[in-house]
């Protein structure tokens, strides 16, 4: 009976899990990020100097032109919102003096799983969508074309591989995916800040501060490898794939595996930080 009310419990967990996902994801909230997302990645490129100034001429170029040369600098805001979706979720359970609880009905080992699947799946989201937004939105609003006429008319822009062999709409989906795949990045790495720093507040400016850091500082370190470098491997515009003229489906294998290798890292981690900041107590045998 012990172990039939066990599994019991268990799938009751899993189902009520889903269905508050399920609720997230479909929430006014979650797709007004998703879509602000979206907005500060159009803004990028229409912001851009090339953009701006074929538009005063009345020319345009296409949407992947314009998006490859811009800085990328509102792109930022959007990892700040996306951590809204997932990682600032320990920091609000801290506040509000609820891990204990959550713990006490869910076992650390479901906690810990959860907050990291919600912070990668949320930012996920976000990235991907944000990508076929600005793409869409651009050629909608201004008339542009998504792709360049001819693969020779992008050669000088990017080395691409999907893109140099005119594969479109492959190259849309793999930098949506590799966007996505960013997102969750950054997301992932302000949950690993916000176990030693569980502040709301602070939490949402993480992405910046991190991009910052990883941009201007952790790239001068002179022994690290590009594979190494985050600011050239999670960067959708610049794929560091290229450079190897790797394939960008290559590329999206390695930085899915780079995450992965990080996840776990950072579920050890704060799992020891729960357990050795007392949350465990009697319910470490739950683990």
């Amino acid at each position: 009976m012990d172990i039939q009310g066990s599994v019991m419990e268990m799938k009751l967990y899993h189902g009520k899990k889903i269905m508050e996902w399920r609720r997230w994801f479909i929430s006014p909230v979650f797709i007004i990020i998703v879509i602000l997302c979206g907005t500060v990645t159009l803004l990028d490129v229409c912001s851009s100097e090339n953009f701006v100034a074929d538009l005063k001429t009345g020319y345009t170029d296409s949407v992947t032109y314009y998006y490859l040369l811009n800085v990328g600098f509102f792109s930022i805001v959007g990892y700040c919102l996306a951590a809204c979706t997932g990682a600032v979720l320990y920091a609000a359970d801290y506040e509000e003096n609820s891990v204990y609880m959550r713990i006490n009905r869910m076992g650390v080992n479901r906690y810990v799983f959860s907050k990291i699947i919600q912070t990668l799946t949320g930012a996920f989201v976000c990235g991907f969508i944000a990508i076929l937004f600005c793409f869409f939105g651009v050629s909608i609003v201004y008339g542009a074309s998504m792709f360049p006429k001819s693969p020779e008319s992008i050669s000088g822009v990017t080395d691409n591989l999907l893109l140099l062999a005119g594969r479109n709409t492959e190259y849309l989906f793999t930098l949506a995916v590799i966007s996505g795949l960013c997102y969750a990045f950054y997301s992932l790495m302000t949950l690993f800040i916000s176990i030693f720093v569980p502040n709301k507040k602070l939490v949402i400016a993480f992405p910046m501060i991190l991009w910052f850091i990883f941009q201007y500082i952790w790239i001068r370190i002179p022994f690290l490898t590009s594979f190494m470098t985050p600011s050239l491997i999670f960067d959708p515009k610049r794929q560091f794939g290229d450079l190897y003229n790797m394939s960008p489906y290559i590329t999206v294998l390695i930085i899915f595996a780079e995450i992965s290798v990080i996840a776990v890292v950072v579920s050890l981690v704060f799992r020891f930080k729960l357990r050795r900041s007392g949350v465990f107590g009697f319910f470490f045998s739950r683990c």
